[in-house]
């Protein structure tokens, strides 16, 4: 059976000043009613189960305000995947929600810009609509990553983000 808004807020009460989701009633023999409900997973977002059934608390929140799911996604404007802030979320599309996403943790430098070593200048990409475009080469990582953020909101407007 498929989830209604009236069974969502039989179950939860959402607050959308914090952006979060708690028990109206214990859902189980483990946890009370009044809890913060969900889980979090590995890439940071939430998970509530309700009736067997798992929803990441993004769309729970879009859908119990709005009284209908989000098509396709939900977006959280800050990048931050807990953070379900009502104001903070927005549907978008999958490419959209991407384009939103901060860079990988792992490289030293800002997103959009990389070393490049046998020239030994900073370079500077953003990839839209599956297509790589070089935005030029650079003395400095900050003149890339300006580079780089000038085209992300051309491209990407207001789901433009450079960290």
């Amino acid at each position: 059976m498929a989830l209604t808004q009236a069974r969502l807020r039989e179950l939860l009460l959402y607050n959308p000043d914090s952006g979060w989701f708690t028990w109206r009633a214990q859902p189980n023999g483990r946890v009370p009613a009044g809890t913060r409900a969900g889980t979090i997973k590995k890439r940071g977002n939430r998970e509530i189960k309700i009736d067997g059934k798992l929803y990441q608390s993004g769309r729970l929140a879009f859908f119990y305000m709005t009284g209908r799911w989000p098509k396709p996604e939900v977006d959280h404007e800050n990048g931050d995947p807990d953070d379900d802030r009502w104001f903070n979320l927005r549907e978008a599309s999958h490419t959209q929600n991407m384009r939103n996403r901060g860079r990988f943790k792992s490289k030293g430098t800002p997103k959009g810009v990389s070393w490049h070593k046998g020239i030994g200048l900073y370079t500077a990409r953003i990839t839209v609509n599956y297509k790589t475009i070089s935005l030029g080469t650079f003395d400095t990582a900050e003149e890339a990553a300006d580079a780089y953020e000038r085209a992300a909101i051309l491209y990407f407007g207001e789901f433009a983000r450079e960290d």
